[in-house]
């Protein structure tokens, strides 16, 4: 009896057209980053502007054009990255409209880039406004787009402390406001910038963490190609709390992990609990004397 070759089931040329898509996908991503490398080249901007004609005959002219207008807008975008990464925090002044807005509207604005993967993320934003006309050195936080889990309300009261508070202690205390103004505290917001954006960067960093620490174990659905999992292997890396700070690890077996890391991603400490409680092993083989959890992820990928 001839031997049947067994067709592959309907799932499995999903799975093949999935990954199939994924890399046509990166391959055109590969392409459009070699070709505006090549307009940008000094040699190849130099052909465009001489407009040889050997090169670019006259009815190819329109295209010499658009390749000319395609270089100018990578230069262009270029320099921006190069200008945010040179420059993560920039200010600008703004208008409220608002008729009523205190300080006739004028707003200070700030921005914090963040990059994630070589890539820029949506810049967060921090709006600040002088509410109190005896004191116009003094600013207050009017409006900003900092995630929750940031303490900016902790920064403020620590670096931008309001002038108003100070004098109010001043007068329930001893009633001598003629000193009010020698005793409000000054307001430092270099450093409150300067807090808020290491808070902004780490808190990055660490969900930058999980998503390598998902990658090294094969748990991202762009590498895992479709495979099993061991019967001891990772299931599960997710962070359990908004600052990322605690890690959950689940394996297939049913033991389960928790990571914990510091702010700037020094690791506190790791536990894990199968069936008969602590597994000790199990921590020695992640940690094993690493004290930085990006070196986990280096440990967790397979064949190291």
């Amino acid at each position: 009896m001839a031997s049947s070759t067994s067709q592959p089931s309907d799932e499995e040329m999903q799975k093949q057209i999935q990954v199939a898509q994924a890399k046509l996908k990166s391959l055109k991503k590969e392409l459009n980053v070699k070709c505006a490398q090549l307009l940008t080249h000094p040699e190849i901007r130099k052909l465009l502007e001489e407009s040889d004609p050997s090169l670019f005959p006259d009815e190819d002219t329109p295209l010499r054009q658009r390749m000319l207008e395609k270089s100018d807008a990578q230069i262009a975008h270029n320099q921006e990255c190069l200008y945010r990464m040179m420059y993560p925090v920039t200010s600008f002044k703004a208008h409220d409209p608002d008729p009523n807005a205190v300080d006739n509207g004028h707003v200070l604005g700030i921005r914090f880039e963040v990059m994630n993967h070589g890539r820029f993320l949506r810049p967060y934003y921090v709006l600040l406004n002088r509410p109190w006309p005896d004191h116009p050195r003094h600013v207050r936080v009017h409006r900003h787009t900092v995630p929750a889990c940031i303490p900016l309300s902790g920064f403020a009261a620590r670096c931008l402390p309001s002038p108003v508070a100070a004098a109010q202690s001043e007068d329930s205390g001893d009633g001598e406001s003629n000193v009010e103004k020698d005793k409000v505290r000054p307001q430092d917001l270099e450093k409150f910038v300067s807090l808020l954006r290491r808070d902004i960067v780490g808190y990055h960093n660490r969900l930058t963490l999980v998503q390598d620490l998902r990658s090294a174990a094969g748990l991202d659905t762009k590498e895992n190609d479709g495979r099993e999992t061991a019967p001891d292997g990772l299931v599960n890396i997710a962070p359990v709390d908004p600052r990322a700070n605690h890690i959950l690890f689940e394996w297939a077996d049913g033991r389960a992990g928790r990571l914990v890391i510091a702010d700037d991603g020094e690791v506190v400490k790791m536990v894990v609990l199968n069936e008969s409680g602590r597994d000790r092993e199990t921590v020695a083989s992640i940690l094993g004397g690493i004290k930085h959890a990006e070196e986990i992820a280096i440990r967790l990928k397979p064949n190291k």
